[in-house]
């Protein structure tokens, strides 16, 4: 028996009912109930004109198998905390704990500090715990709920990103489908050939063998930050399987509040994609008016403006801000090259320290960086996607991206890589299909590519085994407060603002 799936409209649901709880929920009724109205009003429009044929066709069986699939995955990332979790959990369940016990806006007063982070994702399932906390006031009863309810909704949005998934490959047959499943779940970079060429040790996390640089593979993201990974891995594959101009803004703004840097990865993927299918329309004219749709309007004057002015006055970039390079050494190398050759108080510096010396060894390390975390799938594919615009923009980001730095940390690097990382991995699985089925030498080489690229999401795996036999418990406690954090002065900046009171948000937006 088979079940014919229309995602679209439920994945637009999805994506809306976050920024719709946030309307009202965190802004003033005065302003949020109108905002919140304008969501739906918007969301009713791109729903709307969804083609009802655009639909993927899977057996019930491959449905239940798709949902187990995303249930393991999800319970083994440590979703809900019923398994290791990694340490970036930690701040994760704290924000997530917070939302669950604290008024929303989440504000402490004491300290002048406001919850200033993507807290999009967890707003659903911190509602349960909310409710649940209300109607029984048992704090762990409402904690045990808000964590069941994390682990399914995160296995009902891993549900629909693989079904979209579906959509983008016309997966119309198990094997097709199921294949391609597989492979988002353990489709990374060669992160042990790094390993290996810049003489690092392997440990239980083998991202970090560049240092300044990483590009997270996907089983990575889950394990580490799902709440920003999901959101835009659903919001590029609907993009990949609508193309609908009309929802661009809507659909792209929807994730603002939970994965505002990848959406800035995503953007120019928006403008080829629109470009791509503005040259299809034989109408130019009635496509441009799709740009200025109802809906995209919407986003761009509500959705666009509140989430902007909430994360505008976070710690992160207010104190960092935008730099041009993140790459250690290659900065100031590239200025003092000549002074390091001529100037006589280098004379006495060690050669390996010398600017020159360090620009060069940077240089070697990002080419490493460019061809063992995608510059091999790119090569892969070329033969097929040359001709693709949507090929050479997700190329030209994947190199220029390592080199912008937002905020404290390395971020924008990881983050951002999200949906270009997404859209190659579409191009890698349908090019692999292809030599499977034309059991080419090609083949051969992607097989021996991927064994060498599963290792990665392979550690993640045997790292929360390997701990939890190590520490002969199933439930790694990484719950702290935010407030607590806060005191001992380990609270990362991009968690919080501080002078929430002065902040824009808080004057203007907020409720109080």
């Amino acid at each position: 028996m088979e079940s014919r799936i229309s995602l679209n409209k439920i994945v637009y649901i999805y994506l809306a009912l976050p920024v719709i709880i946030f309307m009202l929920t965190w802004i003033r009724p005065s302003i949020g109930i109108s905002a919140a109205m304008l969501v739906c009003f918007a969301l009713f429009f791109a729903i709307k004109g969804i083609d009802q044929a655009n639909k993927i066709v899977l057996s019930q069986k491959a449905i239940l198998i798709t949902i187990a699939i995303a249930f393991i995955w999800c319970f083994f990332a440590g979703q809900g905390g019923f398994w290791y979790q990694s340490t970036d959990h930690a701040f994760r369940n704290a924000v997530f704990r917070d939302l669950v016990y604290r008024p929303w806006p989440v504000v402490f007063e004491e300290h002048d500090v406001l919850l200033n982070y993507y807290v999009g994702y967890w707003l659903v399932p911190a509602l349960f715990g909310k409710f649940f906390h209300f109607m029984t006031q048992s704090t762990a009863g409402a904690w045990l709920v808000a964590k069941v309810a994390l682990l399914l909704w995160s296995t009902l949005s891993i549900t629909l990103c693989f079904l979209l998934l579906a959509n983008v490959l016309h997966c119309n047959d198990s094997k097709r489908f199921f294949s391609a499943v597989f492979l988002f779940i353990c489709f990374s970079g060669l992160d042990i050939i790094g390993i290996y060429l810049l003489n690092k040790k392997a440990g239980l996390h083998l991202e970090w063998w560049c240092p300044g640089y990483q590009y997270s593979a996907f089983t990575v993201c889950l394990f580490w930050v799902y709440n920003q990974a999901i959101p835009a891995w659903i919001a590029t594959l609907l993009l990949l399987a609508e193309r609908k101009i009309e929802n661009f803004a809507f659909c792209g703004l929807c994730i603002f509040i939970s994965s505002p840097i990848p959406l800035i990865g995503l953007f120019p993927i928006y403008v080829v994609v629109g470009i791509q299918e503005l040259m299809k329309s034989k109408e130019k004219l009635v496509g441009l008016r799709k740009i200025f749709s109802l809906q995209n309007l919407i986003a761009c004057l509500i959705i666009f403006p509140i989430c902007f002015i909430y994360f505008s006055n976070n710690a992160a970039v207010s104190m960092k801000g935008v730099h041009g390079i993140n790459a250690p050494g290659i900065q100031t190398a590239s200025i003092q090259t000549n002074i390091a050759v001529t100037s006589p108080k280098m004379t006495n510096v060690p050669k390996a320290e010398r600017p020159a010396v360090k620009f060069i060894k940077e240089s070697i390390k990002m080419l490493i960086f460019f061809m063992v975390e995608f510059g091999i799938y790119l090569l892969l594919v070329l033969k097929k996607q040359k001709k693709s615009l949507l090929f050479w923009i997700v190329a030209l980001e994947l190199i220029v991206i390592p080199f912008i730095h937002i905020g404290t940390s390395h971020d924008f690097c990881m983050r951002a890589s999200i949906p270009p990382l997404v859209v190659l991995m579409t191009m890698v699985f349908d090019d692999f299909y292809y030599s499977y089925e034309k059991k080419n030498l090609k083949f051969t080489l992607y097989c021996i590519v991927l064994a060498f690229a599963v290792l990665t999401p392979g550690k993640e795996f045997y790292r929360g085994v390997f701990e939890i036999y190590k520490h002969k418990q199933f439930e790694d406690n990484r719950l702290i407060s935010i407030e607590k954090m806060i005191i001992s002065k380990r609270v990362r900046n991009n968690f919080i603002s501080y002078d929430y009171s002065e902040s824009l948000f808080y004057k203007y937006l907020a409720k109080k």
